[in-house]
């Protein structure tokens, strides 16, 4: 008896503690709440979207507490109206989780936790932030996505593009990732079709877009490694569809992504029957020289990638030949050179 009198002073604070906390959180006003998500949700796709769209304007159906520092929101909608050129785009939620680690933000970094139903998948991330704002943690593991759900596909590009969409990104660093990251990225996407439409081109161009038919893509597969903020790919191809191709890339990650720099080299091709069937497509490859010297020779259209993330820099070349030619064209070298 004399040890519970003594606790009763630990005792009766801790429960009356408890039961505050239990009873804020569940009276805490949605009002409030609903405030907080549409202004964290506007700023934060401000900064993937270009300015000239202006504000978004977001809508959430129901929204709720969830493990105490984060937020469960039903049927989210991000959506900006056309402007000039740039036609209306929005993105959907079916349900979006997010919430922030509250010891992270005691030091001065941020934690940010997500988990998202969207187009016919899920999406979960992790992200750190340090102190000096630089990105230093990347998590992502998307399944199952269905890009024909995804308008604001066609909208960026000029084009639906549709296929199912499953990605693993796991990047990580001590100060950042365009200094010492390390990690890896994976993307598959099944059963993909792109178009028809007109294809958005960058800026700066002589065309400001192309039009196309529908091409079915195949399988596209990327695998990239990241080491001390240079990212490099293993594996960029698209197979089993119209258009076939492959592409050895390497990017130099900068404290800005839009920015980053670009250095890629490959090819790609068409089959016969698809150029033959779509007369703008027939054309161009009776126009210009490398696609002339392509579809007179095995098909293939060499190509360079340059530029940065934001503003990349396409340019046709002559294709390379196939890695089997070239040895054997180097085979049959040797023996004259002695």
């Amino acid at each position: 008896m004399e040890i519970l009198r003594k606790l009763r002073w630990v005792l009766y604070p801790s429960v009356f503690i408890l039961v505050f906390l239990i009873g804020s959180y569940c009276s805490f006003p949605k009002s409030v709440l609903r405030a907080v998500a549409e202004t964290s949700i506007t700023q934060a796709a401000m900064s993937f979207v270009s300015p000239m769209r202006g504000m978004p304007k977001v809508a959430i159906k129901d929204i709720s507490l969830w493990r105490l520092s984060g937020m469960d929101l039903k049927d989210v909608a991000i959506s900006w109206e056309g402007f000039k050129r740039e036609p209306p785009m929005s993105f959907v939620f079916d349900r979006l989780k997010a919430r922030m680690g509250i010891f992270s933000l005691l030091s001065g970094s941020r934690s940010i936790s997500t988990n998202m139903l969207l187009y016919g998948g899920s999406l979960s991330a992790d992200v750190k932030i340090n102190k000096q704002k630089l990105l230093t943690n990347l998590y992502i593991n998307s399944s199952k996505l269905d890009l024909n759900k995804a308008d604001f596909i066609q909208s960026a590009l000029g084009a639906p593009l549709a296929g199912i969409l499953d990605l693993a990104v796991n990047l990580s660093a001590a100060s950042s990732l365009s200094k010492d990251g390390n990690g890896n990225i994976n993307i598959i996407l099944n059963q993909g079709v792109f178009g028809p439409g007109s294809l958005n081109l960058p800026r700066g161009g002589m065309v400001p877009a192309l039009s196309l038919p529908q091409v079915n893509l195949g399988t596209f597969t990327a695998n990239l490694d990241l080491d001390k903020g240079q990212l490099e790919s293993k594996t960029i191809t698209l197979s089993g569809g119209d258009l076939e191709a492959d592409l050895k890339l390497s990017i130099t990650l900068g404290r800005i992504p839009a920015l980053s720099r670009l250095n890629g080299r490959g090819w790609f091709s068409l089959k016969k029957e698809f150029i033959n069937a779509n007369e703008t497509i027939k054309m161009l490859y009776d126009l210009i020289p490398e696609l002339r010297t392509a579809k007179n020779g095995d098909g293939r259209v060499g190509f360079s990638l340059s530029g940065t993330l934001g503003r990349p820099m396409p340019k046709l070349e002559m294709a390379p030949p196939p890695a089997e030619n070239a040895g054997a064209s180097n085979k049959t070298k040797q023996p004259s050179a002695g």
